[in-house]
């Protein structure tokens, strides 16, 4: 299967949702009766030998307004679950099968205005998530019904909103930061029930709060951000007791201005930057959740917006993408002289090198807030060679191994690839062609097998 252009009228999200539920192609197949659109540009069926399609058009407002807005989506049994907006309920949590029978609003939490779902999590076939209702914005849950679909607990009861954030999954419970008029936001648990939502720890005592963030579990210990109030933003962990829910390390003992960020699991250890404004620098660090072996790997600069951010706010930015492949861990990062590029790390400041320098020179080929992801055993990114445009790249974690997929808008112009996700075994993606009127907000919805 080539990189090859889907459709360019339908909710990109939505059709990688279909395909990711994995249904068997008796189920997805259901739409074998519907003539297939003469604007579906495949040259090949796919992995599941299934063409991609529109599972159900959820915001009906026609075809010149916003579709439905599509948004993270969650497995729960045999269902797909997901955010959307629609003319009638706002955004509300919906559900999907794969068929457009099975594509259903799961409840209007918020009758007359939007609840918002975010931050979706699985446990035990629930899903878990923020949502705003009368109640302010809480922890809700759901099983796909109606009347299963709850309030797990009012957490800032009388007073405004707790505003869950940073859901993950840990220890068979769900763990995330809230806020309360007692303790300010700090890290809390819950089982699903009422009684079993509770706070773990009051780290900073008082109404400001430690502001947990990025939760992440790595092999039976929740690492998280959090400010103690004396040290500074810096890195902690939990084995869910309040006695086991401490700082790692003061990572910057010669300041308050180091601030941790990007933290992922790979290879059983902790990965994750710092950036430190005095001087204006990133580290790479690794951890293993010991203070020991909590350590820096190597240093790397940062990047600057060309113009500034909205508000006129200067803007700079540094390495991001941690994303494990092949036993190693790939980012982006900005070593000072060859701008913006691929890198890879085992672990160690000897083995964090450039996998391949694409734009030669300090320019850099990497965009900011650009995604890597991993399908079919390579990984995907946008990239800028400075001779194709903003392109697909692909890379089997090497140099030679490292190269444009396809120059899918031919010449020095950018198809602006972006919104990168794997589902079925191929890569999805949005970007436009000759085809497309100009402008980003005419994307395509493409998919990819890492050939032409």
């Amino acid at each position: 299967m080539p990189v090859t252009a889907i459709s360019s009228r339908f909710s990109f999200g939505l059709l990688t949702a279909a395909l990711a539920i994995g249904s068997p192609a008796g189920s997805l197949g259901a739409r074998n009766d519907v003539p297939p659109r003469e604007d579906v540009r495949l040259s090949d069926r796919g992995p599941s030998r299934l063409p991609a399609f529109l599972v159900e058009d959820i915001n009906t407002a026609g075809p010149d307004q916003f579709g439905s807005v599509v948004d993270r989506f969650v497995t729960a049994g045999s269902h797909l679950y997901f955010p959307a907006q629609d003319r009638a309920n706002g955004n509300e949590l919906w559900k999907s099968d794969g068929t457009p029978d099975g594509t259903v609003l799961v409840s209007d939490i918020s009758p007359g205005g939007s609840a918002d779902p975010s931050e979706l999590t699985e446990l035990d076939g629930t899903v878990y998530f923020a949502a705003s209702s009368t109640s302010g914005r809480e922890l809700w849950r759901s099983d796909g019904t109606p009347a299963g679909t709850a309030l797990v607990k009012d957490i800032a009861a009388a007073w405004r909103s707790s505003e869950p954030r940073d859901l993950e999954l840990f220890d068979r419970a769900i763990y995330f930061g809230a806020q309360d008029p007692i303790r300010g936001r700090e890290l809390w648990r819950s089982d699903g029930t009422a009684e079993g939502t509770l706070p773990v720890k009051d780290i900073r005592a008082g109404e400001e709060g430690s502001d947990p963030q990025e939760l992440t579990a790595v092999d039976g210990t929740l690492f998280f951000t959090a400010s103690d109030g004396s040290s500074g933003r810096g890195l902690w962990k939990s084995d869910g007791s309040e006695a086991g829910t401490v700082l790692v390390k003061d990572l910057d003992p010669d300041s308050t201005d180091s601030v941790p960020y990007g933290l992922t699991s790979a290879n059983g250890r902790l990965y994750f930057f710092t950036l430190e404004r005095n001087p204006l620098r990133y580290q790479l660090w690794r951890s293993d959740g010991t203070e020991g072996e909590t350590v820096r790997v190597r240093e790397f600069a940062a990047d600057f917006f060309t113009g500034p951010l909205p508000g006129g706010i200067p803007g700079y930015y540094g390495p991001s993408g941690l994303t494990e492949f092949e036993g190693n861990v790939f980012f982006f990062a900005n070593d000072g002289s060859s701008g913006r590029e691929l890198w890879r790390t085992d672990g160690t400041s000897g083995g964090t090198v450039l996998v391949r320098d694409i734009a030669v020179g300090p320019n850099g080929s990497i965009e900011a807030f650009q995604t890597l992801v991993e399908a079919n055993g390579l990984l995907y990114f946008a990239s800028d060679d400075g001779i194709h445009g903003l392109e697909l790249w692909k890379s089997d974690g090497r140099s030679f191994g490292t190269a444009l997929v396809r120059d899918i808008l031919a010449g020095s112009e950018s198809s602006n690839v972006q919104s990168l996700s794997e589902a079925g075994g191929a890569l999805y993606f949005a970007a436009k062609d000759e085809r497309s009127i100009s402008g980003t907000e005419n994307l395509e919805p493409w998919r990819s097998d890492g050939t032409e």
